[in-house]
């Protein structure tokens, strides 16, 4: 039984910041945004307007990290 995600979740929802969640989603973006988080950077459309050129590194490290988490959940339902 997996109880760590809800817990995870609860805490996630109720507990932290705007900007908390906005640093924990920069976790996302690729390597520089895990070394230095931007404080005005709360989505996507703003790493794309403040850096232009890097819109393919950042959309490809977002694939990357979504397919790992998507790969993890699905071998762990069976």
């Amino acid at each position: 039984m997996q109880v760590a995600a809800p817990i995870l979740d609860y805490m996630y929802s109720k507990f932290t910041s705007a900007s908390q969640k906005s640093m924990l989603q920069q976790e996302f973006y690729g390597d520089m945004y895990k070394q230095d988080k931007e404080s005005n950077v709360h989505s996507l459309d703003d790493v794309f307007q403040m850096t232009p050129s890097m819109k393919g590194a950042v959309l490809s490290s977002v694939k990357a990290n979504l397919s790992r988490i998507l790969d993890k959940s699905v071998s762990t339902i069976y």
